[in-house]
C-alpha cells in the first residue's frame, strides 16, 4: 500500500495533477476519514488479518472480504448518517447469508471428517 501510494504520488506529480487539487476544500470529515483509513483500515486491520491467518482456518478468515463492505455501509450509516436503501439491505442480506452458508457448510464438513476418524 505504501509503494502504491508513492507510485500514485509520483504519477500525479508527472501528470501535473497536484494543480487540480483544492486542499482548502478538504474538510475535517475528509481528514478524519483519511486518518481513520490509514490507522484502522490499514495498520490495525492488516495486523489483525495476519494474526487471524495464524490462529484460524483460512476459509473462515477469507470471509472478511465479503463482510467488509457490509460493515462499511453500516458504519457510513451510523457515523455519517448515510441513507440505507432497500437495495443495500437486500444486498447486505445476500452477503451475510452467503457467508453464513459457507461457514456452516465448512463446520459441518469438519464435523463429519472428525467423526469418521
Amino acid at each position: 500500500m505504501l509503494a502504491g501510494s508513492i507510485d500514485g504520488a509520483v504519477i500525479a506529480t508527472i501528470l501535473g495533477e497536484w494543480n487540480n487539487v483544492e486542499f482548502g476544500a478538504l474538510g475535517n470529515d475528509v481528514m478524519f476519514a483519511l486518518a481513520y483509513l490509514i490507522v484502522v483500515g490499514s495498520l490495525i486491520a492488516y495486523n489483525v488479518y495476519t494474526w487471524l491467518l495464524r490462529v484460524a482456518p483460512f476459509g473462515l478468515v477469507s470471509t472478511y472480504a465479503y463482510v467488509n463492505p457490509v460493515v462499511a455501509v453500516l458504519a457510513g450509516s451510523f457515523i455519517l448518517s448515510e441513507p440505507i436503501s432497500a437495495q443495500l439491505i437486500a444486498g447486505g442480506g445476500v452477503v451475510v447469508a452467503g457467508v453464513a452458508i459457507m461457514v456452516t457448510a465448512r463446520n459441518r464438513a469438519l464435523a463429519r471428517g472428525a467423526a469418521s476418524h
